[in-house]
């Protein structure tokens, strides 16, 4: 069954540049790795990925600063101004070192054989700030203004968000860690409130009186927003 475009029920979710993973199977041509991450799981072409030697993750891990993109859709490229790939709200990096006009930061790239090593670009700070940003109304109300308009993508197709995409990225620069899906982050991010024995009005009442403007979120089976 299909819910038709833009809807591909196999696109599972969009892993960033950066993204921790687990390699758990290769497919017999070695096109394809089954990975596990912090919040989804799936089939990634080995294209996409790099294999991270001890050496390598004890030399990323001593990074204790990071930066979160604070904007949508700007160029991510090295030091010596090679392009990576566009930065997304959501997405944060090692900081290595604080400049008056931007950040350098840490990304694993892969080299011939596939391995990752460490490599250094920087972010303009119009596009970035320190992690974790001050949760405040006026801080997530920024970052909801950079998503105003933007076209649905159900499972990051086209780089673009579902809708618990967008309140995990929205959440991410301030630190504050949710799953992937709908249902896990309403059940597993904080107060959970089951009004659904209510009418359409005393659930307008109980919003109106008990939600909190830019931090609660509300769902219903298979969709979520924030309030």
């Amino acid at each position: 069954h299909s819910n038709g475009f833009p809807f591909d029920n196999i696109q599972n979710s969009h892993l960033a540049a950066n993204t921790p993973i687990f390699i758990t199977h290769i497919t017999k041509d070695n096109a394809w790795v089954f990975v596990e991450t912090s919040f989804a799981y799936g089939w990634v072409p080995i294209r996409d990925i790099a294999y991270a030697k001890p050496a390598f993750i004890k030399d990323f891990n001593r990074y204790t600063h990071y930066v979160a993109a604070t904007v949508d859709d700007f160029p991510i490229k090295t030091t010596q101004g090679t392009y990576l790939y566009q930065g997304y709200i959501g997405m944060s990096f090692p900081l290595i070192k604080d400049y008056p006009t931007f950040f350098r930061i840490a990304i694993a790239r892969a080299n011939a054989e596939r391995y990752a090593y460490i490599d250094k670009a920087k972010i303009f700070k119009p596009h970035a700030q320190k992690r974790p940003i001050a949760f405040t109304a006026k801080n997530v109300a920024n970052l909801c203004n950079n998503l105003i308009d933007q076209p649905y993508g159900w499972g990051g197709l086209f780089n673009n968000r579902d809708c618990s995409a967008m309140i995990r990225d929205l959440f991410s620069p301030f630190g504050i860690w949710l799953p992937r899906n709908s249902t896990s982050q309403a059940k597993r991010g904080g107060l959970y409130l089951d009004i659904s024995n209510l009418d359409d009005q005393q659930k307008e009442a109980f919003i109106s009186k008990n939600a909190t403007p830019y931090a609660t979120l509300l769902w219903f089976p298979g969709h979520i927003m924030l309030y």
